[in-house]
């Protein structure tokens, strides 16, 4: 069973209020969910900027939110809820519901090894968490879903991807932060094996790769362009940024960009599609995973479309 949820623009006045009555209302009483809420990184400005970083937690609490994901200062915001509960703003019962659900969770996906004891046994087992049970085929199924749903795509059909005057040796240029750390990439993932079974020549560059030089000389190569870039909000991705934008801006100078995908970041997205030709494709995926790189790359070598 699955459910649509609508959740209306954030309320400027009353943004806990609101909130409650969406994630509590809806969610819990309304859709009968009694799983983990959970936050998305407090930490961005919108939030943070909008609403203080200890304000935001503690407001996020108040909506029915069971776990935080990276507030702007962790210690602030622990001290900013128990001050809360203290005062009464924040009922205790409504902090140990959500310790409760944290336990049921975990207890999910462990196989606890002791006999007797306290039912937070979990804690001590061995191995204590087994993944392996999440990766059922219906949660598989409703990831893909997500992920074809989240997708932006453009694939006009004069795309240069179906353009057969191009010549050169076809490029499978890969972006990644740091070549020697990318479990998401292998010789059988779908970034490299779905464009080398068409004849692409894979090359995996990251922010330690040398600016390309721009040649106006040199063969052309049509190349699709896959970026994998997720901003870290400790240490951004400037760096990695401005490596792509490098690349990008070649590629297309020379004229050599057939594709675009861009794995994680929508705002190099925004960044990049102005200036793309109409003729040039591109998809956009939140996932970086071989999942996320299959659905997002068939958008392109699907045999049975093109």
């Amino acid at each position: 069973m699955s459910a649509h949820l609508q959740i209306p623009t954030l309320d400027k006045k009353y943004p806990a209020t609101l909130s409650h009555r969406i994630l509590t209302g809806e969610l819990r009483q309304r859709l009968g969910f009694d799983g983990l809420i959970v936050t998305d990184a407090l930490v961005m400005g919108a939030i943070a900027n909008r609403y203080g970083a200890n304000e935001a937690p503690v407001l996020a609490v108040e909506a029915g939110a069971d776990i935080l994901m990276m507030p702007v200062a962790p210690a602030g915001a622990i001290q900013a809820i128990c001050e809360a509960v203290k005062s009464g703003r924040i009922a205790l019962e409504r902090i140990q519901a959500s310790v409760e659900r944290i336990w049921q969770a975990k207890q999910k996906v462990c196989v606890p090894n002791l006999e007797g004891g306290t039912s937070h046994d979990w804690e001590h087992a061995s191995p204590p968490i087994q993944l392996g049970q999440l990766a059922q085929p219906g949660a598989i199924a409703t990831v893909a879903q997500i992920l074809r749903d989240s997708m932006q795509i453009y694939h006009p059909a004069n795309s240069r991807l179906h353009q057969s005057t191009q010549t050169g040796e076809l490029r499978n240029l890969i972006l990644v932060d740091d070549a020697l750390d990318c479990d998401f990439l292998g010789k059988h993932t779908a970034a490299i094996a779905l464009p080398q079974a068409r004849g692409y020549q894979t090359e995996i560059v990251d922010r330690y790769t040398p600016k390309p030089l721009l040649d106006l000389a040199a063969p052309a190569r049509p190349a699709l362009l896959q970026l994998f870039i997720r901003g870290n909000p400790f240490r951004g991705s400037a760096g990695q940024t401005q490596t792509a934008q490098d690349w990008f801006q070649f590629l297309l100078e020379t004229n050599q960009l057939q594709a675009l995908v861009v794995y994680g970041s929508p705002y190099v997205l925004e960044q990049f599609v102005p200036s793309l030709p109409a003729d040039i494709s591109y998809v956009f995926t939140y996932g970086q995973m071989p999942l996320a790189q299959a659905i997002a790359l068939k958008q392109y070598f699907d045999d049975e479309n093109h």
